[in-house]
């Protein structure tokens, strides 16, 4: 693939949720130089199918032998933090899918790490760039509905993830909280702000 002057990203993690947008939408706005997986296979399929110069089946690897900008994570929820780590201690910008991480230590690395060579990491759910969301805070700091004493939030599942039951339920870094429960939490932030305690 020829140089397009274009942010060159690789995408670390190639099962379901990469299909979800991702590689084609990647693609079309970054130079997507790389696919990683720790299936070899599955990397090699889709750098062939979204026209990726590389394949790669570790994250230590594609740091190593790739010129990339930004690292795109999309692996199974515990593996995030690892990862962002590795990708902000290699210079790398970093955008992942939630949860950001799994324990508070490696969370507080990335962001140290992060700031310090001045990378930006982009964590989704990203409801500050939800038109929706951002009326909605409009109309709270306006004291259109008053001051906000108690805030609801629900969530729910009412099947099993398609990558499993067993790590769904069972693996570090599984669960509603991790997988569902963090839209609320992140809803609320943005709307509201930080806890106070």
């Amino acid at each position: 693939m020829a140089t397009t002057g274009k942010v060159k990203a690789a995408i670390v993690g190639c099962g379901d949720r990469s299909l979800g947008g991702y590689f084609p939408y990647v693609g079309q706005v970054f130079d997507l130089v790389a696919a990683c997986d720790e299936i070899g296979e599955r990397a090699k399929q889709m750098a062939r199918i979204f026209e990726a110069d590389a394949y790669y089946d570790s994250v230590d690897t594609l740091l190593a032998k790739q010129d990339v900008d930004v690292v795109i994570i999309l692996t199974n929820m515990a593996s995030h933090g690892e990862i962002a780590l590795k990708c902000v201690q290699a210079g790398k910008h970093v955008m992942l899918q939630k949860p950001f991480c799994t324990d508070m230590e490696t969370g507080l690395a990335v962001v140290k790490t992060a700031r310090e060579k001045n990378l930006k990491i982009l964590v989704e759910p990203n409801y500050w760039i939800n038109p929706i969301y951002i009326k909605a805070k409009e109309i709270l700091q306006e004291g259109h509905i008053g001051p906000v004493h108690v805030a609801l939030a629900r969530t729910e599942r009412g099947w099993i993830p398609k990558w499993g039951g067993k790590t769904f339920y069972e693996e570090a870094g599984g669960g509603m909280l991790f997988d569902m429960g963090v839209y609320q939490v992140s809803a609320l932030v943005y709307l509201l702000g930080p806890a106070e305690s």
